[in-house]
């Protein structure tokens, strides 16, 4: 027979501020029934032979069953019981509860279920909590007097040590999904501050484009022409990509404009609008197109967005007087387009996350951060436009990032 704490150490432990906390962190007061709990007082009646077992949680006013499982099943499913129980004398005992029989006891006959459920032998496993927070009990009775042998306390105390599992283990999946909001939050407070920031950026940008071309339509030399025209149409690309990072580019992905495109004058556009960026980097820009292509039907705006990003990620990566090589070949039903550079390239366990949302592989921490979403919005406009975009690298070497479009604009989406 186990020792039998006093009242006044059941009172204390019952009230036990940072013990009440751990039960209510549990989430298993006043919830509903879970078949991993039940299984393991189904397990427990069976190895020991008992007629009923139990998993209880235990407040200040309230012995709360999360689990019980009784070979005959009584009329009522009781879940809860007020007042004093067997298991409020786990409390106190860092070890088992073991009642042979409590007839020979008179200090539990103030205990209800002796009277109305004729219990007679009581068998408790205290759940304490790593930090030495007592929970409750995983518990057996019999309505008959009986010794309880060796291997019916490790039985129990086994099947315990299980509920503990369980328990932690809802918690940290309750952490996780806690962590997850969290984290959803930021990334909403993140787009909000992107969609302010590129809603305060666009009224300069639109400024400068409008400048460029009004000026287009005056007497300009040759040179002149050429750099106000890069002006301009860099002005159209950035202003592009700067409404994309509110996220109204995978909001409307449904909403192609699609037209025919010769593949030659698409590159050809696509260099010349990123033309300013490169030189500033010294960077060349070359692009080949394997003769004989068909057009492509796509959205012009969205595709030189997918190349720009591409290559203004070619430049900015590289190393100065390089060459960024953009091809365009048929693969198939295909046509592949390739963006090639000799850059820092990317870190092998870094190339999985290459299109994820707010990241940047591969940056070089000494260069200014981007914002992480060009490359993930490039690869949703390519899907909605029913290709593929992937990439390949060798750190130190450089990276090609391609992409594919069907040549059959039925295809499209």
């Amino acid at each position: 027979m186990s020792r039998i704490p006093s009242e006044l150490e059941i009172d204390a432990a019952l009230a036990h501020r940072r013990r009440l906390q751990a039960v209510r962190l549990t989430g298993m007061l006043d919830s509903p029934r879970d078949e991993r709990f039940d299984r393991l007082t189904r397990l427990a009646a069976k190895l020991i032979d008992v007629p009923a077992t139990f998993i209880s949680f235990i407040d200040e006013d309230r012995d709360f069953f999360k689990s019980s499982f009784w070979v005959e099943p009584p009329v009522h499913d009781v879940r809860q019981v007020e007042g004093r129980t067997f298991c409020h004398y786990g409390l106190v005992s860092a070890g088992p509860l073991v009642v042979d029989n409590v007839v020979d006891h008179p200090e539990f006959q103030a205990i209800p279920l002796i009277e109305v459920l004729g219990v007679r032998a009581y068998l408790g496993v205290p759940l304490i909590t790593d930090d030495g927070m007592h929970l409750g009990s995983f518990c057996a009775i019999d309505m008959r007097g009986r010794r309880w042998t060796q291997r019916d306390i490790e039985i129990l105390s086994e099947l315990a040590h299980s509920t503990l599992r369980e328990i932690s283990l809802q918690q940290a999946l309750q952490d996780v999904a806690r962590n997850l909001e969290a984290a959803k939050e930021a990334v909403r407070k993140h787009e909000e501050l992107v969609a302010t920031i590129a809603h305060e950026l666009l009224g300069p940008l639109q400024i400068v484009t409008f400048s460029a071309e009004s000026l287009l339509l005056g007497d300009l030399t040759p040179a002149q022409r050429t750099s106000l025209t890069r002006v301009s149409t860099a002005g159209d690309g950035m202003a592009e990509r700067i409404k994309s990072l509110t996220g109204a580019a995978s909001r409307t992905l449904s909403g192609l404009v699609l037209k025919d495109v010769s593949v030659e004058d698409l590159l050809s556009r696509a260099t010349s609008m990123m033309a300013a960026i490169a030189d500033r980097k010294q960077v060349r820009l070359v692009f080949e197109v394997e003769p004989g292509l068909p057009n492509i039907r796509v959205d012009l705006a969205r595709l030189l967005r997918i190349l720009g990003a591409l290559i203004g990620n070619a430049v900015k990566f590289g190393p100065a007087n390089t060459t960024v090589r953009i091809t365009a070949e048929r693969h198939y039903d295909m046509i592949s387009f390739s963006v090639i550079d000799h850059g820092m390239g990317i870190p092998e366990d870094q190339l999985p996350h290459v299109f994820d949302r707010l990241r940047q592989p591969g940056a070089d921490p000494g260069q200014a951060p981007g914002v992480g979403l060009g490359l993930a919005i490039a690869k949703e406009l390519v899907e909605a436009h029913g290709g593929t975009l992937s990439a390949s690298s060798t750190h130190g070497k450089g990276s090609v990032f391609s992409f594919t479009l069907p040549t059959d604009g039925d295809d499209q989406a």
